[in-house]
């Protein structure tokens, strides 16, 4: 085989290589979970709360991560595990105006659903929180929220991702 061969022939395998190697699956994706097993303590489920912390059935939860000025309280939770569980508690929100320390702060009962479990390299976690206020449209805040959470996997240290 002369020069011009054996450079075509290697680059068709590199390329064949490179192809089929596209082709894998990795398990560090985070993808849905499918049915979560029914034995107790089989599966440990999170959320991931504020990109800091994995949290399993948390009695508080910030939602505003910066200076949780926003943050649910007193979370009683039923289904915990399931595709989709449930919990009712209140949130309070403290008010910087005209700043933190003078600012006014408001509770109001809610029901919060979290949902889309997802399934990461080494935990499961709810990716989605929505919260009901009831009261709500009296408070300043809508009836209805609904909070995208970070999967499983994601862990943030001076508002970057390691």
């Amino acid at each position: 085989m002369n020069d011009l061969g054996r450079i075509a022939a290697a680059g068709i395998a590199l390329a064949a290589g490179t192809s089929l190697a596209g082709c894998s699956i990795s398990d560090a994706a985070a993808r849905p979970a499918g049915p979560i097993p029914t034995q107790p303590g089989a599966v440990v489920v999170y959320i991931n709360e504020c990109g800091l912390d994995l949290v399993s059935t948390p009695r508080s939860l910030a939602l505003s991560c910066a200076d949780a000025s926003l943050a649910l309280h007193g979370l009683t939770w039923t289904d915990w595990g399931s595709p989709e569980t449930k919990a009712s508690g209140e949130e309070v929100a403290r008010f910087c105006y005209p700043n933190c320390a003078a600012g006014k702060v408001r509770s109001v009962s809610v029901t919060v659903t979290a949902s889309q479990l997802m399934v990461g390299r080494t935990a499961s976690a709810y990716t989605l929180l929505t919260v009901v206020r009831h009261g709500g449209a009296s408070s300043g805040f809508p009836a209805r929220e609904v909070f995208y959470l970070d999967g499983p996997d994601a862990r943030h240290t001076g508002g970057q991702r390691r």
